[in-house]
């Protein structure tokens, strides 16, 4: 792979997934709420449904750092995967 197809890559996937992690913040701040009902706290599909929630803006923000830092260190075909 050539550095800057890579270069052009990273760049795309680092606006998609930054709309996406700021599209993910919101529901992640009021994701707390889902455990006001009584006894909630001890359903599984909540639990789920709340880590995945919280989950997705960190993951979105934790692969475009993680491929950037890798494109740096010229690990080409590991930051493309990182960043898809």
């Amino acid at each position: 792979m050539e550095k800057r197809r890579v270069r052009t890559l990273l760049i795309v996937a680092t606006i998609f997934f930054s709309l996406g992690a700021l599209a993910g913040i919101f529901p992640a701040m009021f994701s707390p709420m889902m455990f006001d009902a009584p006894g909630s706290e001890h359903n599984l599909t909540t639990i789920v449904l709340f880590l995945s929630v919280l989950t997705f803006p960190i993951s979105c923000l934790l692969g475009i750092a993680l491929s950037w830092i890798f494109y740096g260190l010229n690990f080409l075909r590991a930051a493309c995967w990182l960043a898809f």
